[in-house]
């Protein structure tokens, strides 16, 4: 999975590689001219060697010149990838059903993009790149080692080989540990969340220490996980380290011995043994860098990226909606497990009607709007939007037909006017239209920033009546091109005249079918709707 990025990334990554190979070529460069430099010493050449010193300062200008380049676009092409990988989880998460996306907890899904994100991009993108160096800086090195003498190059391959392959027996133990570690930053982050989420309920009950033990905790269990994988990790470079220095003293000890039998020069002495050393240094390095990466083989796999469905159900079939829609349920019902959710139903809403659901609490007012936009698909019966059979329609199909505005509105840390938008471009008019039906326009006009006021994460500047105005607002603006709008709930916050003026504005939505769940039907505007559903 991780070539995937690679190979989609080939602009970055390419440049990146190739840096990589000069900058070897260079350092194994610099070797060989500290021997020419030694040799010229021991010779008593001192215009040579003060010549060969000038080249050898330049080369390291050089040097110094691209690692800096090389680092900058390693560390871009680095985040770029990882960008690209995030966009393909989210992709696949929006992807599945609603249903399937519940099937996690949201810190889990925030781990998935911050702390695994942050692991895959050291052990998986930058060690790539690192084992690119360790096969250009030992191909350099085998090229001068060649031009020394063929015997050094056969003891440092057969050292390599050795500083490569012990590593490996810690394999199976680091993937097991990675996957372990990852599930278990998972439940960290998804602890943080949740407790910081219910802070204004352990503040009002006088628990605000419960805050700190339950981070505490889970903070100590997460620190025992990471410390095994360390000790796992610490164990494969260390094997490889200790069998690289005695690499290094074999070597040394086999070049002194060829200068002693004058079979090479004193350079190489020094030279040889630095090249060998790229060479069990690349090698010993190659070890633990593998395992890391093949550690991520069952991080990677509980993304599902190589899923072929990713997009499934996000392609549009049917045409986009012109004015209001039908919507018919017949015989629609729901179990949640052994406990009835909602009981059978049929009932027929004519193209831009205006219905409102009632009855008394877990009378199944919530499940059946779940149902309808497809929160819930393991229902009994058969709902038509047109004569489209539900099941008929893909994601975005449903998308284009309904749109819901949710009881409890969640507001996002931005100004209101992204809240209102979500990104999507509206007229100054589209948006002081929403306001105006949703009762906030007085509300906007004394805010300080106006339209660009933040509303704080959640929208705690605001109070509960006002987000769910914003919402209200928010959904009529969104409802554009839409064929059938449902509200739940949408004035439970509001006093009765404020209750009263948003349903006028829904009411007189005549582009609109409207489907109001209300717990509270009030008497003003009970005979504006076409239908009155009561549900027991």
């Amino acid at each position: 999975m991780l070539f995937h990025y690679f190979k989609t990334g080939w602009r970055s990554n390419v440049p990146v590689v190739l840096l990589m190979a000069a900058c070897s070529a260079l350092r194994v460069t610099h070797a060989l001219l500290n021997a020419m430099i030694l040799t010229a010493l021991v010779a008593r050449k001192f215009d040579w060697f003060l010549t060969i010193m000038l080249v050898d300062a330049a080369v390291f200008l050089a040097l110094c010149l691209l690692l800096v380049l090389t680092g900058y676009l390693r560390a871009l092409a680095v985040q770029q990838m990882s960008i690209r990988m995030r966009q393909d989880i989210t992709t696949r998460l929006t992807a599945a059903s609603f249903q399937e996306f519940r099937a996690h907890l949201t810190g889990t899904y925030a781990s998935w993009l911050t702390n695994d994100m942050t692991l895959i991009e050291q052990n998986g993108f930058d060690s790539c790149f690192d084992c690119a160096q360790t096969v250009f800086d030992p191909l350099f090195s085998v090229i001068a080692l060649l031009s020394f003498h063929w015997p050094l190059l056969v003891v440092a391959l057969l050292v390599a080989a050795l500083t490569v392959f012990a590593p490996q027996l810690f394999r199976r133990g680091l993937k097991s540990r990675s996957l372990t570690t990852t599930r278990e930053a998972e439940n960290f982050t998804a602890t943080v969340t949740d407790q910081l989420q219910g802070y204004p309920t352990l503040f009002a009950l006088g628990l605000e220490a419960r805050l700190t033990a339950k981070i505490t905790a889970a903070a100590t269990k997460l620190m025992h996980v990471k410390l095994r994988q360390v000790k796992i990790e610490q164990w494969a470079t260390n094997t490889g380290g200790y069998l690289n220095i005695l690499g290094q003293i074999a070597i040394y000890a086999w070049s002194g011995l060829l200068f002693i039998h004058n079979l090479v020069p004193i350079g190489v002495v020094n030279s040889g043994g630095n090249l060998s050393f790229n060479i069990l240094n690349s090698f010993a390095a190659f070890g633990p860098t593998l395992a890391r990466m093949t550690a991520l083989t069952p991080v990677l796999a509980k993304y599902g990226l190589d899923s072929t469905t990713v997009q499934a159900g996000l392609e549009s079939a049917t045409p986009a909606p012109v004015g209001p829609a039908a919507l018919a349920v017949t015989g629609l019902s729901y179990d949640y497990g052994d406990h009835r959710g909602l009981a059978p139903l049929t009932v027929a809403i004519p193209a831009g009607s205006k219905v409102a659901v009632t009855g008394p609490s877990g009378a199944g007012k919530s499940t059946l709007m779940s149902i309808l936009i497809g929160k819930l698909t393991d229902y009994h019966g058969t709902i038509t939007i047109d004569g489209h059979p539900l099941t008929s329609l893909s994601r975005a199909d449903l998308h284009r037909h309904l749109l819901y505005v949710d009881q409890t509105p969640y507001l996002f840390n931005g100004t209101l006017r992204e809240n209102l938008t979500l990104g999507q471009s509206f007229s100054p008019e589209a948006i002081m239209q929403a306001l105006k039906d949703a009762d906030l326009t007085n509300v906007v006009a004394n805010l300080p920033q106006g339209l660009d006021q933040p509303v704080g994460e959640g929208g705690h500047a605001l109070s509960g009546g006002q987000k769910q105005r914003v919402a209200v607002a928010r959904g009529l603006l969104q409802a554009t091109g839409h064929a059938i709008l449902l509200l739940d709930e949408p004035t439970s916050s509001l006093e009765e005249q404020e209750a009263l003026g948003v349903e006028d504005a829904l009411l007189s939505k005549s582009e609109l079918t409207v489907v109001l769940i209300t717990h509270q039907l009030h008497q003003a505007n009970q005979a504006r709707f076409d239908q009155i559903i009561a549900l027991k």
